[in-house]
């Protein structure tokens, strides 16, 4: 793939510290549920393949419970992170952006969730994810994946005693969003600013849903209610 800027490219290095600390304990508690809900839908020490997978937060902890794992995410230096975390544990890390991505190796589940979808800018683009996510798993394999609503398309502001968190979202044309954000840290009497800007696309839930159907896809559950206060519905499917 091209070696462009990717989203997050500027800011990796500080990306955990920053959702940390946006988003305390409801971060955590995130990562917990997805967690749980993974365990309840994959077989104990099946393959799961991680879409938009960024510094690992899923994919380590799965991997530390003896599930088989594939990172894939489309920015370089968020993967660079989640080397530096994994240590010995036996994640396979693949670059790619998920409508780029090849692969026939049967997964069990696929996962694509925390707004993966909102960095794909066109319908095309879309549906060939989904293809490509379909052509991963196995027969009867399962699709976890979110769709952000509304409420996580407008701009916010984090603080804390050494943090400013700056994000401004401007809606253009046809779904899409112009995003910027800037992060400054204050360490030892010293500034460290980071700074990103792209483009993300709000999804209507029915166009997803018709594009997973048209794919093969069908809905296997909605399990929105165990992930109340995201911004997300959260759905299972299956192939």
């Amino acid at each position: 793939m091209s070696m462009k800027m990717m989203p997050h490219d500027s800011w990796a290095e500080v990306y955990d510290e920053v959702y940390k600390r946006s988003f305390g304990k409801f971060y955590s508690d995130l990562t917990k549920v997805t967690m749980e809900v993974i365990d309840q839908i994959a077989p104990k020490y099946g393959k799961i393949i991680d879409f938009g997978a960024g510094t690992g937060r899923l994919s380590i902890p799965l991997a530390k419970k003896g599930y088989q794992v594939t990172a894939v995410e489309p920015s370089q230096a968020m993967l660079e992170q989640l080397q530096k975390k994994k240590v010995n544990l036996p994640i396979q890390m693949q670059l790619a952006r998920m409508d780029e991505y090849a692969d026939e190796a049967e997964y069990d589940l696929a996962l694509c969730v925390f707004t993966v979808i909102l960095y794909l800018l066109d319908e095309a683009s879309l549906e060939k994810s989904f293809q490509a996510v379909y052509s991963t798993l196995k027969k009867d394999g399962l699709l976890l994946l979110d769709i952000p609503t509304h409420y996580l398309f407008q701009s916010a502001y984090y603080s804390d005693e050494d943090m400013e968190r700056n994000i401004q979202i401007e809606q253009k044309d046809d779904g899409r969003y112009d995003y910027k954000e800037e992060v400054i840290f204050q360490k030892k009497d010293k500034s460290y600013r980071y700074s990103d800007s792209f483009m993300i696309r709000y999804w209507e839930e029915e166009t997803v849903l018709n594009l997973l159907e048209k794919t093969g896809f069908k809905i296997e559950k909605d399990l929105s209610t165990y992930f109340l206060g995201s911004g997300s519905h959260y759905y299972v499917f299956r192939k």
